[in-house]
């Protein structure tokens, strides 16, 4: 039996120095076989991001018997086997001192009971086969198999994927591997034979664990479940409001399951007050009814629509609630997710600021600033202060660039473990900070989608206007009238205009522009292009002078047009 203290308490704001809750917990796997070990992993719970993304960690047994203290507050466990279906449960860690046994016997690894296609992608998803790589269904001996066009001369473990929507492992599963933890998948060790999936070898359907336990664990795994499912369901009807005629159905289920969160909060709030906090916050933000009237507007391009909510009484009460959701969720709660201190928390200054509602809400002017500045002074976590000076350093990359420079490397030297230093985010930044106005344009080529050939040396002696946009992005889309304006404004032989794709696939791209009447030459953009002008943020527009130099970024809005034309003059 393995005994461990989770060791990112850190990462905790106001850390109880009590650690109340003991667990001892037995995994059964669905088949048990020599050699093979258990693994649980531990993920304090957020709702704000896929919770399977990054363990926090992670324990090894050869028996199942697992035993560990936890503080208080709401976590996931993930519990596993190869051969056996992961399985996700929560808990709930009280001061109460309590010792919870928990007995979980797995079931067998599930796919789903209509399998449309299988791809695979390899090396942990850092190679990705193209979509010739699919398998081919072999109705002989019902299997799958993948045709012998790939080059494996790098690649030494596979993931098969099923639907894009289901994975499945195969018993070789190296359970020690933080990534396989964040992409539950089949791994093919050995390359030099052919690559097979056999679906006789999983489940079809749904996994059915069985869960015993000495306390109130399954009713409180039962509620985060619902919650859980609650706003997942929301956030992919938010998704759903691209292209649809009216934001109303929305607001109805967002009402309808607003009423069901009340009640559940009225029930179990006192008993569980952690778990609320927030999804809370999501109402109050994420799914407050103007933040999704606007949202609704903006990704269906009306800016005039957009600016009237804006400018309306009812935004002023959006702003309010979020900045009081904001507050409790950081007086009340004993740990804040990262992404809360980046995307949450640090634009609420700016706008009460302009909405001058501190005195009414009793927040003091800077406080969320304030908050931010403590929490890098005193963290301990290099993920959490470098998340917010990286924030930081992003929103003055723009007016100060001298001052991002001296925030970037204020991480690089305080923060070395900093996940945006390894993954190249810092570098990014650094690149941004390069390419700026007065500076030679980086040259490049790409082939447009109507397939003209595009080098951005050739066009010496015209002004260039480079667009990176996705049709994904809102702001993107709200600005494509203003492109088109542009476009039917500048005379065409002193500016060439080049939209550049990020993110999308060429047979959605093409339908868009047809259908938005883009007249304009657009191109698939290139993680190369990206890195050459530091582009992590959409949209990014550059305006480069007839020398090829940089003479504007970043410009946008109803007037472009002007805006270009004045530059050009």
């Amino acid at each position: 039996m393995k005994k461990i203290t989770l060791f990112f308490i850190a990462l905790t704001i106001c850390a109880p120095s009590l650690f109340a809750t003991k667990y001892q917990i037995q995994i059964e796997a669905f088949n048990e076989s020599a050699n093979q070990k258990f693994g649980l992993g531990i993920v304090r719970h957020c709702l704000s991001r896929e919770s399977w993304q990054q363990m926090d960690t992670m324990m090894i047994s050869d028996d199942g018997k697992f035993e560990f203290d936890l503080p208080k507050g709401h976590f996931d466990l993930a519990m596993m086997h190869p051969g056996s279906e992961r399985f996700n449960y929560s808990v709930y860690s009280t001061n109460t001192n309590e010792t919870v046994q928990l007995k979980v016997k797995l079931d067998q690894r599930c796919i789903p009971e209509k399998i449309e296609f299988i791809n695979i992608m390899g090396n942990f998803n850092n190679h990705q086969p193209t979509e010739i790589h699919k398998l081919v269904y072999n109705e002989k001996n019902d299997t799958y198999i993948l045709n012998d066009s790939l080059d494996r001369s790098d690649i030494d473990k596979f993931y098969f994927n099923i639907n894009w929507q289901k994975n499945a492992y195969t018993s070789a599963l190296p359970i020690t591997e933080y990534d396989v933890w964040a992409s539950p998948s089949n791994i093919v060790s050995d390359t030099k034979q052919a690559i097979v999936f056999n679906p006789k070898e999983f489940k079809r359907g749904t996994p059915q664990p069985v869960v015993t336990a000495n306390s109130e664990c399954n009713e409180f795994a039962a509620l985060s479940d619902s919650i859980s499912n609650m706003t997942q369901f929301l956030r992919n009807n938010l998704s759903q409001l691209r292209g649809a005629e009216s934001f109303t159905p929305f607001l109805q289920i967002r009402e309808k399951y607003f009423s069901v969160f009340l009640e559940l909060q009225k029930t179990y709030g006192n008993t569980y007050n952690e778990l609320f906090f927030e999804p809370e916050y999501l109402f109050s933000t994420l799914f407050h009814p103007v933040q999704n009237e606007l949202y609704y507007y903006s990704i269906n391009q009306n800016s005039l629509k957009s600016q009237e909510i804006q400018e309306s009484a009812a935004y002023i009460t959006y702003i309010s609630d979020k900045a009081l959701a904001t507050k409790k969720y950081i007086e009340q709660s004993s740990w804040l997710p990262i992404s809360f201190y980046t995307s949450a928390i640090s634009r609420n200054d700016d706008e009460l600021n302009n909405y001058s509602l501190n005195n009414e809400l009793n927040i003091p002017h800077g406080y969320f600033n304030q908050f931010l500045t403590n929490t890098v002074n005193q963290t301990n976590n290099d993920e959490i202060a470098g998340s917010i000076l990286l924030q930081r350093a992003q929103r003055v990359s723009y007016m100060s660039p001298e001052r991002a420079k001296i925030l970037i490397e204020e991480i690089k030297n305080k923060y070395p473990t900093f996940s945006g230093i390894t993954n190249g985010r810092i570098s990014s930044i650094e690149r941004k900070l390069i390419i700026i106005k007065g500076v030679e344009a980086p040259n490049f080529s790409v082939t447009t989608l109507d397939g003209k050939n595009f080098t951005l040396s050739d066009l010496k002696g015209k002004y260039v206007f480079l667009d990176f946009w996705g049709t994904w992005c809102g702001p993107c889309r709200s600005e494509i009238p203003n492109m088109i304006k542009m476009h039917k404004s500048l005379p065409t032989n002193s500016i060439v205009i080049l939209g550049l794709s990020s993110g999308d696939k060429k047979d959605k791209l093409e339908k868009f522009i047809v259908d938005n009447n883009m007249e304009y030459a657009n191109a698939m953009c290139t993680d190369q292009i990206l890195e050459l002008y530091g582009v992590n943020s959409f949209p990014s527009t550059f305006l480069i002078d007839p020398q090829g130099k940089i003479v504007a970024k970043n410009l946008r809005g109803s007037n472009l047009h002007e805006m270009v034309l004045q530059q050009m003059k």
